[in-house]
């Protein structure tokens, strides 16, 4: 069962998904469904990573094996999207998201017909929105960590 994302965050989806509409100047109804699936999916998979990480699954041999074998899979036949994401680490991006935005790009050829995409939204494109997306969560948890503080 997927749990439901506290406000702030659904807040800054939508702010994200806006400012590259903007941006780009589209506002087709096609353009908003995609970016803003995108934009779910990373979230979704930064979700899943961060629960992964969270969790206890890290002290079974068997699951360790499997995770790390699907994780070198993933890198070896998206190489060229990780040497553009990598400098990500130097702003302490845990691999975890670095995933979830391969993962997502890849999810978002899978359920769109690339012929439908602006001339734009190529694989660039959706590392750097993808980028943004991780940065800008970022920055809204720190600021509602920040909120709940005072």
């Amino acid at each position: 069962m997927k749990k439901e994302l506290p406000d702030f965050l659904n807040n800054a989806l939508s702010d994200i998904v806006t400012q590259y509409l903007l941006e780009y100047g589209v506002s087709d109804q096609m353009s908003i469904l995609r970016f803003s699936y995108f934009a779910e999916t990373v979230i979704s998979f930064i979700h899943e990573g961060f629960e992964n990480a969270l969790s206890d699954k890290f002290n079974n041999i068997v699951f360790l094996e499997e995770f790390f074998s699907k994780r070198k899979k993933l890198i070896k036949e998206n190489i060229s999207y990780y040497k553009e994401i990598e400098h990500l680490k130097e702003f302490n991006i845990p691999d975890y998201v670095l995933d979830s935005i391969v993962l997502s790009i890849k999810q978002q050829y899978k359920e769109f017909n690339m012929n439908d995409f602006n001339d734009f939204e190529d694989e660039k494109f959706y590392l750097l929105f993808g980028e943004n997306i991780a940065l800008d969560v970022r920055n809204y948890l720190q600021l509602n960590q920040i909120k709940k503080n005072n």
